[in-house]
């Protein structure tokens, strides 16, 4: 149906990353789309009929959080209200998006099951049928508080038969220069998604070295052949960032590979022969995982 509303509205949009006045637009909502269509193309008779067939049944982006606390954190990061929301010095924002959604979702319950399991989490804000926002205290995280908290993510899509993925933040104090930090956290995380690859919760250090890598790529083209080499073997581009992502460690990426550890050797000093790269050195490694994004 979003293809046939698209057709019969050319110029609506889908799945915009940045909406300029969003009021504008009637909000038809569709699984994993969003179609945003121009309230002034649209007789009350044609917003009556969208209201049916759309799960949104709105014409704006969002809807107000309901209680005060996710209300006040809203209008604050949104730069609507310039009101420093109290309860926190610090605080880290996991940016999360659903992926693939069911037909039938619980939302509110696989959000409220979030909420209740960590006492670091704030609050959740609501942006669209798709995004979350979950609000992080700083001073309560502990070490192994991200871990846990990814891990329960992970078993609340199993549980519900959804995908989620996301940014974890850095850690921020609660002060007039938050929205503007998190608008920065929220462009990276936008442009992040727009890969298929970008299935799993991570460390915006991750996505700052993909955008770092994006970036060196296009302008050295010693980086650019690197790629050309690295990306039309699978093998190769499979290593280099099970090696990454393992910090170089070769029993753990062996492991992650379904291979032998000998295997995975033969295939390190095969791309060492072909490339001049060597993997188990960390500064070629982290190269080559730049090249490779």
């Amino acid at each position: 149906m979003i293809n046939s509303l698209k057709q019969l509205y050319p110029n609506s949009l889908l799945n915009p990353i940045d909406l300029k006045r969003p009021e504008d637009y009637y909000h038809f909502q569709a699984l994993e789309n969003s179609l945003f269509i121009p309230l002034c193309e649209l007789k009350s008779d044609q917003i009556k009929l969208l209201d049916i067939f759309s799960e949104n049944s709105t014409s704006t982006t969002n809807s107000l959080p309901a209680n005060p606390i996710e209300e006040s954190w809203y209008q604050f990061l949104t730069k609507n209200s310039p009101a420093v929301p109290s309860g926190a010095e610090s605080v880290r924002i996991l940016q999360l998006d659903f992926y693939k959604l069911p037909e039938q979702f619980a939302y509110d319950i696989w959000k409220d099951t979030l909420k209740d399991s960590l006492e670091a989490i704030i609050t959740i804000l609501s942006l669209n049928e798709r995004r979350l926002l979950v609000i992080l205290d700083a001073d309560r995280l502990e070490n192994d508080t991200v871990p846990q908290l990814t891990g329960l993510i992970t078993t609340l899509d199993d549980d519900f038969e959804v995908a989620t993925r996301g940014i974890i933040g850095q850690i921020h104090r609660v002060s007039q220069a938050l929205p503007s930090l998190y608008e920065n956290e929220l462009m990276l995380f936008n442009q992040a998604i727009q890969s298929d690859i970008f299935k799993e919760i991570q460390y915006l250090s991750d996505t700052l070295l993909n955008e770092i890598g994006h970036e060196a790529t296009a302008q050295q083209p010693i980086l650019a052949n690197l790629r050309q080499q690295i990306l039309s073997n699978s093998e190769y581009e499979a290593t280099i960032r099970t090696l990454f992502a393992h910090r170089g460690n070769l029993t753990q990426a062996a492991e992650a590979l379904f291979v032998h550890r000998n295997t995975l050797t033969y295939r390190m000093n095969k791309f060492t022969k072909e490339s001049g790269f060597n993997l188990q050195h960390l500064p070629d490694l982290i190269i080559c995982y730049l090249a490779s994004n």
